[in-house]
């Protein structure tokens, strides 16, 4: 009989660490979100560009944040646009927060190698009031062969300066481009053409 109760009150206390096990489990996975694009501005055929944006990674985890990737293609004679790999490319620098609202930051996975995070938290390990710096350089508009391409792909990250943490809701991003015919143009020569494009990336808690 008191082996029985024994197995009894055992039992109890395995009942008991395995709803812990779980209610840690759910508290982990809290933090998790679900990305997409809603949309993407449409570019007038005749500017003979096309810049699309696609999600590569959709789920965000304590593991690893979602990606995109935004491909910039010139679909016209040689010439040269703004658009840059690497340091010039689209979002750089101050332009990676999200314009409506704030809250959201795309950051090149190079760039994040070397930053420090909150925890399992997407988002810098700063203070809300540290004050954001980059890196002083110039960007020079680059030559495209027609045809070419240009892809960049992003990490998306939490803004430390926006209260909460990848909060539910719709995103938008917009920057310029600009285009000259002459493709061995230098820094500093106004662009003949100068377009807008913006996209949209919603987020969402999985269920």
């Amino acid at each position: 009989m008191q082996r029985r109760d024994l197995l009894a009150t055992l039992g109890g206390i395995g009942a008991v660490g395995l709803a812990g096990c779980l209610n840690r489990g759910a508290a982990g996975t809290s933090r998790s979100r679900h990305v997409s694009i809603v949309n993407q501005d449409s570019i007038a055929e005749d500017h003979e560009i096309r810049i699309h944006a696609e999600v590569l990674d959709s789920t965000i985890t304590d593991a690893h944040p979602a990606t995109l990737r935004i491909s910039t293609t010139n679909e016209g004679p040689k010439r040269a646009i703004s658009v840059r790999a690497g340091h010039c490319d689209l979002f750089n620098r101050g332009r990676g927060g999200s314009d409506e609202p704030s809250g959201l930051w795309l950051y090149r996975a190079e760039i994040t190698d070397s930053m420090d995070r909150k925890g399992n938290r997407w988002v810098p390990d700063r203070s809300p009031d540290q004050h954001r710096a980059y890196a002083t350089y110039g960007c020079i508009p680059m030559e495209y062969e027609p045809g070419e391409s240009i892809r960049t792909e992003y990490e998306v990250w939490d803004d430390y300066q926006v209260s909460g943490y990848l909060q539910p809701g719709t995103y938008r991003w917009e920057e310029d481009i600009h285009i000259w015919e002459d493709a061995t143009v230098t820094a500093g020569n106004p662009s003949k053409t100068t377009i807008s494009w913006g996209f949209s990336l919603a987020v969402e808690k999985p269920d």
